[in-house]
């Protein structure tokens, strides 16, 4: 199961053809609230990580995002800013590979391998990090799959797990049963 940033790393192993020997192995993949994309107003600034990157690859950089955009759940939010390994802080090199790699998924320059059996991705109609749209749309793109389930989540934001109070429970009850249909 990959979320978010995660979840862009397997989609794009799932769609390299020299790991397809690799990802066909795995019988079903969950991507939750999958980077496709960032919002409108996001765009310039990852862009141009790319250009700054070649020239000051292992510059650090703090995203100082909001954390309310993440969850709506203020003991989520408190527990983040207290986590000592939460910092935020990445090197333009790494900003610039995510980029890089949510605009080849974007573009359907890589698309899924063809023998990727099972595949769920879920995503709430909220996420102000990563938008709906673009994950639904890079979604209906994958029209080989011949196990594939899109969840939508509505109203939910970015951390799908902890979104808001109470609804932990029916994020891991539809992974839980998702798996459980496929499980031999």
């Amino acid at each position: 199961m990959g979320y978010s940033n995660g979840a862009l790393s397997a989609a794009t192993l799932m769609s390299l053809p020299e790991y397809a020997d690799l990802a066909t192995q795995v019988r079903g993949w969950l991507l939750a609230s999958l980077h496709v994309a960032v919002p409108a107003d996001k765009v310039f600034a990852l862009s141009a990580t790319r250009y700054v990157s070649m020239l000051l690859p292992k510059r650090k950089v703090y995203n100082s995002f909001d954390l309310a955009n993440v969850t709506s759940d203020p003991e989520v939010i408190q527990r983040m800013e207290a986590d000592p390994l939460f910092n935020r802080v990445g090197t333009m090199e790494f900003f610039a590979g995510i980029e890089a790699r949510a605009r080849a998924l974007r573009t359907g320059r890589v698309r899924l391998n063809r023998d990727i059996r099972s595949v769920w991705v879920g995503h709430g109609t909220a996420d102000k990090v990563h938008p709906y749209t673009d994950t639904k749309a890079w979604y209906d793109k994958q029209t080989h799959l011949e196990d594939g389930t899109f969840q939508t989540y509505d109203g939910w934001d970015h951390q799908l797990h902890a979104s808001a109070p109470g609804t932990s429970e029916i994020f891991y009850k539809d992974i839980g049963d998702w798996i459980l249909a496929r499980a031999k």
